[in-house]
């Protein structure tokens, strides 16, 4: 295993997760019909590794990092002084919860796993799945433009020269 390419590649990976910790709170968003407003964490980081893949002379190594994402759930103000819209909050919560108790984990909860073809050279995003409650096993997920982990995600490069992302 070359010394100085798994350097490079552990310096790029962790460049990549430090960037994702540092990610905002995603905007609040209306969920209207609900009488709801959800609120995003800061992504937590839960791992993330760099491994030696021997048979690619291209991108040697292999990266990953897993974090999630919490959402939290208030009454609009909307909801709060209408009693259709309050009916239709309260029905969300008891749904909520129902989604939370059949399948023993936190529906507001999202993780996320990137894994990266990591060399020499800038690191590509090579899979993006998130796990999801109701199945248990991991979907390939599309990274979106609104999120600053899944604009990480799609140009690892933004952080390797130095521009950042904080948007």
């Amino acid at each position: 295993m070359e010394i100085a390419g798994k350097d490079i590649a552990l310096c790029h990976m962790r460049r990549i997760v430090e960037a994702i910790k540092q990610c905002p709170e995603k905007p609040p968003r209306d969920l209207e019909p609900a009488g709801a407003v959800q609120k995003f964490s800061r992504p937590l980081v839960l791992d993330w590794d760099v491994v030696y893949k021997p048979d690619s002379l291209r991108s040697p190594f292999q990266g990953f990092v897993r974090f999630r994402i919490v959402a939290h759930f208030e009454e609009s103000e909307a909801g709060k002084q209408s009693k259709q819209l309050d009916a239709q909050y309260r029905k969300f919560t008891l749904a909520k919860k129902w989604c939370d108790e059949e399948y023993h984990a936190s529906c507001d909860v999202t993780e996320y796993r990137y894994d990266f073809d990591l060399g020499t050279d800038t690191p590509e995003l090579r899979k993006a799945s998130m796990p999801i409650a109701i199945n248990k096993e991991p979907i390939a997920y599309e990274p979106k433009e609104d999120a600053c982990w899944d604009r990480i995600a799609k140009s690892p490069e933004s952080v390797l020269e130095g521009r950042g992302e904080r948007k």
